[in-house]
Formats: structure tokens, C-alpha cells, sequence
């Protein structure tokens, strides 16, 4: 197998350990919301500490990934990822999980920043939308494993496995990164070439206002979708539980849904 594809594989099960992680919680919440006493807003508090730091660390992880280099960067989120999800799993209360997902958090946004650009980077040509798709199908598939799978962890004495679950799967995507990615150094320069010609096309590398407005529009859609996305996944776990439904019936629905989406 070439070279670039092995590389790729290393990203897709990256990307399905943070769809997982960022799961995890909204499906074995039923698990600890009660022992917690925790409420809708605790719960949801929990559930957006994930995306959150998207908001102040995608620029600035970026620019870090530039100077330390992308595969220890990448190393270094995953490992943040196998932090938040062990502290999450060993947690006694309602601040231990937050922390726990601030963690995990920080570091798959910074991780799903860079690793686009390793797409991009390694592929060209006809191969970057096939190995792009490929990339991004790992999302839902992430979603959806965690749906048909965790189900049975939403109890009291089950959650805890969950979350620990999730660190297992972080570090077991560290390590197949962290091998397939020192095999060679991306020789595809299609990427760059393409962000060489956006910008002979503009007055000295500044896009043109339609360019923006393109972007802004694209951005503002995309924004729409994340804020749905996050009530549904949420929530929607914990009030399948509270409406009596059984633990597994909607996770499977719901995980047969995302395994459709791709």
C-alpha cells in the first residue's frame, strides 16, 4: 500500500476516536446525570466544553503546529485526548468530567485543524477528493460506534468504562499515527500549488471581498449545522432515556442513521 494511504489511515482513526469521544458523553450521561444531580444545563455545559476551545485555539494551534511540526502536534492533541478521557473515566463529581472535557477537548479541535492540511498536503489531483471523503467519513462513523456501542455503559456503575473506552481508542490512534506518519515525509505539493494559484489570482495574496463573502456565508451555514447538530446529540440520548425508551433501541436507530450519512 502507498505510502499516502497508509498516512491516511492513521488520520481516519483519529478522527473516529474524537467523534467517539465527543459522543461518549451524551450517550452514558443517563449514567451519572442522577448520581450527579446534574441538570439540562450541566449536562449541556459538559457536551459544548468539547467544541469550545475551537472558538480561541484554531488560529493559534495552527501556528503552533508550524513551529513544532504537525506530527508531534498531533501526537501531542491525541495525548491530550487520552488525558481528558482517563480523568473523565477515574472522576468522583460533576468538576472532575469538566475538566476532564476541557482536555480532551483542546486537544482534538487543535488535532482536527492540522489534520486537514496533512490531507491536503500528502494528496493531489483526482486522489484529493477521494482521500478527503475518506477522511471525513470517519466523523460519523465515529458517532456512530459510539451509539450502538455505549448504550449498555448508561448506568451508574457503567459510565465510568465509557469514558475510559474513549482514552483507550485516543491511544490506540496515537500510536498508529504516530507509526504511519514517520514512514516518509508528504511529497504532494497539490496543496500548496493550489494556495500558490489562490493567491496569484488575488492583489498580493489579500482574497477579494467576494472571496470573503463566499467564506462568510459557507461559515455561517456551517455554524447553523454545529448548533443542531450539538442539541440533537446532546440531549437526545437523555431524553430517550427519560421518555422510558430502552438504551440500546435509540442509539441504534440513531448509530444506523450516521452509518447511512457516509
Amino acid at each position: 500500500m502507498a505510502t499516502r494511504w497508509v498516512v491516511l489511515a492513521g488520520l481516519v482513526l483519529a478522527r473516529i476516536a474524537f467523534a467517539f469521544q465527543f459522543q461518549s458523553l451524551a450517550v452514558v450521561a443517563p449514567g451519572f446525570v442522577d448520581q450527579f444531580a446534574l441538570d439540562a444545563l450541566a449536562l449541556g455545559t459538559l457536551v459544548g466544553l468539547y467544541m469550545i476551545p475551537g472558538l480561541f485555539l484554531a488560529i493559534p494551534g495552527g501556528m503552533l503546529s508550524q513551529r513544532v511540526g504537525e506530527r508531534r502536534f498531533v501526537i501531542g492533541c491525541l495525548a491530550l485526548m487520552v488525558a481528558g478521557g482517563v480523568t473523565c473515566g477515574l472522576a468522583s463529581g460533576y468538576w472532575s468530567i469538566w475538566v476532564g472535557r476541557l482536555l480532551s477537548g483542546v486537544g482534538a479541535i487543535g488535532m482536527n485543524v492540522v489534520m486537514a492540511k496533512i490531507v491536503i498536503d500528502w494528496f493531489q489531483g483526482k486522489e484529493i477528493a477521494t482521500a478527503m471523503a475518506v477522511f471525513l467519513t470517519g466523523y460519523p462513523a465515529g458517532i456512530a460506534i459510539a451509539l450502538v456501542t455505549l448504550g449498555t455503559l448508561a448506568t451508574p456503575g457503567g459510565w465510568a468504562r465509557a469514558f475510559l473506552a474513549t482514552a483507550a481508542l485516543s491511544l490506540a490512534a496515537l500510536i498508529v499515527f504516530a507509526a504511519s506518519y514517520r514512514l516518509a515525509q508528504p511529497k504532494a505539493t497539490g496543496g500548496r500549488r493550489r494556495i500558490a494559484a489562490f493567491e496569484r489570482r488575488n492583489w498580493d495574496g489579500v482574497p477579494r471581498w467576494s472571496d470573503l463573502g463566499i467564506v462568510q456565508r459557507c461559515l455561517h451555514h456551517r455554524d447553523q449545522f454545529c448548533a443542531a447538530f450539538l442539541a440533537q446529540h446532546g440531549h437526545g440520548d437523555r431524553d430517550r432515556y427519560v421518555s422510558g425508551r430502552s438504551r440500546n433501541v435509540g442509539g441504534d436507530r440513531r448509530g444506523t442513521a450516521w452509518g447511512h450519512r457516509r
